[in-house]
C-alpha cells in the first residue's frame, strides 16, 4: 500500500513539475508579461517627460495664449484659432528637450534601473512578488515624434470643449533575458481649452500676423 502511494506521489510530481515549468515559461513570454513590462517602462518615461517638459511648456504658454476665439456681432463664438507661433515654439522646446534626454542617455539609464521580480513574469498570482529581480535593458532610442492636435469634447446639450494638445511618441526597445520587446510610448499634454456654447465653430490656424484662415473641418 505504501509502495503504491509512493509510486502515485512520484508519478504526480514527475508530471506536475514539467507542467509548472512549461506554464512559467509560457507566462514569461505571454502578453501579460509584455503588459507588465510596458506598464513599468511607461511610468518611468512619463515621470521623466513630465518633469523635463513642465518648465519649457509653461514658459511658452505664459508669453501668449495658444487658443483664442473669433466672435460675431452677438458675441457668439464663430471660430477658434490656434496661435501657430506659440504652437511651433512648444514643438521646438519639446523636440530639444527630448533630444537632450536621448543624448544624455537619461531615459535609457532610468529604464535600466527598473527591477522586476521574476515571479511577476512567470506567475499570475502565487509567485508574483518573488525574486530574483530582473533588470530591464533599453536599446538606445531610435525615433520619436511630436505634433500638435486638437480634440472637441461634447459637454451636455449644445456645449462642447475645444482642446489642443501636444502629442509625443517615443519608440523604445527593451531587453530582458531571452526576450526583446518593442514599446511604443505615447503621451498627450493638454496645452489649452475653450468652452463653447452653441454650434461648434470652424477652427483656425494663425501665425500672429495677417488674416485668419479657416481650416477644413
Amino acid at each position: 500500500m505504501k509502495k503504491a502511494i509512493k509510486l502515485v506521489l512520484i508519478l504526480s510530481i514527475t508530471i506536475l513539475i514539467p507542467i509548472v515549468i512549461l506554464t512559467m515559461i509560457d507566462n514569461y513570454y505571454s502578453t501579460k508579461s509584455n503588459i507588465y513590462i510596458e506598464g513599468e517602462v511607461t511610468k518611468t518615461i512619463s515621470s521623466i517627460l513630465t518633469e523635463a517638459l513642465k518648465k519649457p511648456i509653461n514658459e511658452q504658454l505664459s508669453k501668449n495664449k495658444i487658443l483664442d476665439c473669433k466672435y460675431d456681432n452677438n458675441q457668439v463664438i464663430k471660430g477658434v484659432y490656434i496661435n501657430a507661433e506659440v504652437a511651433n515654439a512648444i514643438i521646438i522646446e519639446v523636440n530639444q528637450t527630448i533630444n537632450q534626454l536621448i543624448d544624455e542617455n537619461v531615459i535609457n539609464e532610468a529604464i535600466s534601473k527598473i527591477d522586476i521580480p521574476l515571479g511577476s513574469l512567470v506567475s499570475k498570482a502565487i509567485f508574483s512578488n518573488l525574486g530574483p529581480n530582473i533588470s530591464i535593458k533599453a536599446i538606445p532610442i531610435s525615433s520619436y515624434k511630436s505634433n500638435i492636435y486638437t480634440k472637441t469634447k461634447s459637454l451636455g446639450i449644445n456645449n462642447s470643449n475645444f482642446e489642443v494638445y501636444v502629442n509625443i511618441k517615443i519608440d523604445v526597445q527593451t531587453l530582458i533575458p531571452l526576450k526583446e520587446q518593442a514599446i511604443n510610448y505615447e503621451s498627450n499634454v493638454l496645452l489649452g481649452s475653450i468652452l463653447i456654447q452653441g454650434e461648434i465653430p470652424y477652427y483656425y490656424y494663425y501665425s500672429g500676423t495677417g488674416t485668419i484662415e479657416a481650416l477644413p473641418q
